[in-house]
């Protein structure tokens, strides 16, 4: 058995990256999807184009071994997007352009721009599990969808380089369509559609999202310290939502820092405060348990602290823009 698998390439759109990846592994694609063989791992990767010049490639996989990728520049300014939710009884080491962020022990989530003019390099151990999105949009696909204003924006944006690094977030409604889109189970008329469209939907959050900041408004870059820290607090309050709101000093103490301070770093890395992020999450969780069936309106209300269930009927709306009762009749395909 190999004690390491090393993928180096040129990026190039992903359809293509899936036939070579599959094979270094050994295998072959089954339309646009590879199985990952044993002993490489568990899982699978889905490579689609969304049009010309944009490309996805979709994860979902344990691995048994430890896995490099290398990407090496391919002197184009094109762009790569990555989302990713990893969870290692080790270490993740991200490498860009000689510099290099490591995260240790934990469980986390990435979202990432950068050019693809840089190289890149990847460090994955054994044991990690990744749930990954990765969009290519080629210097054509940008130069025809991106204007000049904004273009220079994006090229001042990834200059940064790793400075970037933990400054984008991913909240907890794409959280929700990444791991959508990445559930093996996903049996839909129209999935290549589905993908495609939810795909488009993540990289319109991330572009807009940075270019919409103006130049006061751009974070700095958090610590790694301080993003674990942050990451307790997401995770408690993710973790908790049919309990009440916990007052900000509770959480102050769990992230072992001032209240001052959680509060304006949390909402520079999610983009919103403490408890607008926990009654965001609420309302979302609550609809994936009403697409259950399992449970009745009243009792969702109720579950979630709501006296009166029309105030439960407003807050979803506020969120969604429809009534829990209206969401119960739309499609699979319309849920995401």
């Amino acid at each position: 058995m190999q004690d390491k698998i090393v993928f180096t390439y040129q990026q190039t759109g992903f359809e293509e990256w899936l036939g070579k990846a599959a094979a270094l592994l050994n295998t072959q694609p089954s339309g646009n999807t590879i199985n990952i063989p044993l002993p490489a791992g568990k899982g699978f990767f889905k490579a689609m184009e969304i049009e010309p010049g944009l490309s996805f490639v979709l994860g979902n996989l344990h691995l048994y071994i430890n896995t490099q990728l290398n990407i090496e520049a391919n002197g184009s300014n094109g762009y790569l997007i990555y989302f990713r939710d990893i969870k290692t009884a080790d270490k993740y080491v991200f490498n860009l352009d000689g510099e290099s962020v490591e995260m240790e022990n934990d469980s986390f989530e990435t979202v990432f721009l950068t050019s693809s003019n840089l190289n890149q390099s990847i460090d994955f151990l054994k044991g990690t599990h990744i749930i990954t999105l990765v969009l290519y949009a080629d210097e054509g696909w940008v130069n025809r969808n991106i204007n000049e204003v904004n273009r220079e924006k994006l090229q001042n944006y990834v200059d940064n380089k790793l400075n970037n690094y933990n400054k984008e977030i991913l909240t907890v409604k794409y959280r929700r369509i990444l791991n959508m889109m990445a559930n093996e189970d996903i049996k839909l008329p129209l999935e290549a559609l589905f993908l495609k469209s939810r795909a488009m939907r993540m990289l319109e959050y991330v572009l807009n999202t940075i270019l919409s900041r103006t130049g006061k408004e751009i974070p700095f870059r958090i610590g790694s310290e301080d993003m674990q820290k942050l990451m307790e607090v997401d995770k408690y309050l993710v973790t908790h939502y049919l309990k009440p709101f916990p007052s900000v000093e509770e959480l102050a103490k769990l992230a072992l820092m001032s209240e001052t301070k959680l509060k304006k770093l949390f909402k520079q890395v999610f983009g919103m405060g403490l408890y607008e992020y926990y009654q965001k999450n609420r309302m979302h969780r609550v609809k994936d348990l009403l697409l259950s069936g399992k449970y009745k309106i009243s009792e969702l209300g109720n579950m979630l602290g709501y006296m009166n269930l029309s105030n439960f009927s407003s807050a979803f709306k506020k969120e969604f823009g429809f009534l829990p009762s209206e969401y119960k009749n739309t499609t699979q395909e319309e849920r995401a």
